[in-house]
């Protein structure tokens, strides 16, 4: 019993010393935020995309949440505006005020899931090519991402009744490639 207590103590100890060093020191005259971001099952959310604001709507901080759904800034104390948002989740807007030498935890932030979007009547669609973009990405040398579109294209889609019965159909005129880099487009 006297070995279990001791291993109990042992670990209590070493997450304690984890906590202190997770904490980074607030400088002087700066505050902190911290908050947790979750998904709806209450699981750590990453790479939620964190906006802090000032009061008069200037972007001070712009990040996103690590594999454990943490975001933390220093900020100079004041009133913030601190927007969540993450690609099928609604967005989070919280104010809060930031105190000289101290974390302002925001406490959870429970993401909940956006609605689903509404189908298109059932019918034919033309792309419109002024209000569309076909775009890609392609690895160069395994090193670099070359980005490029294509300037010319056109398509459409017939919406079915039943979504099995749609069908999409694009015609892409190759030589438009377009990846700021003539000698390589061509």
């Amino acid at each position: 019993m006297e070995r279990l207590f001791g291993m109990v103590l042992t670990l209590l100890r070493r997450c304690q010393r984890s906590l202190r060093q997770e904490s980074a020191p607030i400088p002087v005259g700066a505050g902190a935020l911290d908050c947790v971001v979750l998904d709806p099952v209450r699981l750590p959310l990453h790479r939620a995309d964190v906006v802090v604001r000032d009061m008069n709507s200037r972007e001070i901080v712009r990040g996103q949440t690590d594999p454990h759904g943490r975001f933390a800034a220093t900020v100079t104390p004041g009133e913030y505006s601190v927007a969540v948002t993450a690609e099928g989740f609604q967005p989070l807007r919280h104010t809060v005020e930031a105190a000289e030498g101290a974390r302002t935890a925001l406490g959870p932030m429970a993401m909940e899931p956006a609605p689903a979007p509404v189908m298109p009547a059932a019918g034919a669609w033309r792309i419109d090519p002024d209000h569309s973009a076909v775009r890609f990405i392609s690895r160069h040398i395994g090193l670099a991402e070359v980005h490029g579109r294509f300037n010319r294209f056109e398509g459409g889609l017939w919406v079915g009744e039943r979504m099995e019965d749609s069908r999409v159909h694009v015609t892409i005129e190759t030589a438009s490639i377009d990846t700021g880099v003539a000698q390589r487009d061509d």
